[in-house]
């Protein structure tokens, strides 16, 4: 709203949202999505949709949050989780430049007297590995399940885009929740890997689908095969998913 001497108000702009329950792939976190619609002075709307993923089991301390961007545009609606700068948050934001992540993290984390920065293991009195618990079982249970239940839907590449990628967040006290989240993904049976249709399948509609680590047959990272032995292999029934690089660095 804008108020001046001539008109007491003029609107620029309008906000409408709503959300719904999702179904979550692992018990102790509640999925959220939450649709914002918003109309601008010069008429003209755009939309977005973000995943919201809570994780509340955590005793004695708030719980952790993830934030996912799941669309945006003037009719937002497929899931195609457009690429955002995260964000880290203690209930309002940080200002942490650059820490590489692909989802917005909330979490109780101990931070600096000016909250410029969060304690990260040097010299803080034991204040870092508090952090860490903070990530490890707060932050990344509620990231596997947001990434599980935004396979749904969405293009197999930007979904691996929302995995963790290690030894590349800052500060580096932000990688302890990489190990984290792909642990709770393997041990919930989340179906995150994605298995391509065969070349013989791929006028059928058929287009793949997710299976979880428990399911996949995995090829050996240092070894090079080629792609029509693997898609025999495929065709005989064995569920070999296609991984991005940085998926092997987890």
């Amino acid at each position: 709203m804008k108020e001046d001497v001539q008109t007491p108000c003029t609107l620029l702009h309008e906000c409408a949202a709503t959300t719904s329950s999702l179904p979550s792939a692992i018990q102790t976190c509640q999925l959220h999505q939450l649709s914002l619609s918003l109309q601008h002075a010069d008429s003209s709307k755009s939309n977005k949709t973000w995943l919201k993923s809570v994780n509340s089991s955590a005793v004695g301390r708030p719980e952790g949050g993830v934030a996912v961007l799941r669309n945006e545009g003037p009719a937002a609606s497929a899931n195609t989780l457009p690429a955002i700068a995260g964000k880290v948050y203690s209930t309002m934001a940080l200002p942490l430049e650059g820490t590489c992540l692909p989802v917005h993290i909330n979490g109780a984390f101990l931070v600096s007297a000016d909250r410029r920065s969060i304690w990260t293991g040097e010299g803080d009195g034991g204040q870092g590995a508090e952090n860490i618990r903070v990530l490890a079982e707060d932050i990344a249970p509620a990231y596997a399940a947001a990434i599980a239940s935004s396979c749904s839907g969405s293009d197999a590449a930007k979904v691996y885009r929302l995995w963790p990628t290690a030894h590349s967040f800052q500060p580096r006290l932000l990688d302890s929740v990489t190990a984290a989240t792909v642990k709770c993904m393997v041990s919930q049976g989340s179906k995150v890997l994605w298995v391509p249709a065969t070349k013989q399948s791929a006028g059928s509609g058929n287009t793949g689908k997710w299976v979880s680590t428990a399911e996949a047959c995995f090829l050996p990272s240092h070894v090079a095969v080629p792609e029509e032995v693997v898609d025999v292999a495929r065709r005989a029934g064995l569920l070999i998913p296609e991984l991005p690089d940085h998926a092997f660095q987890v």
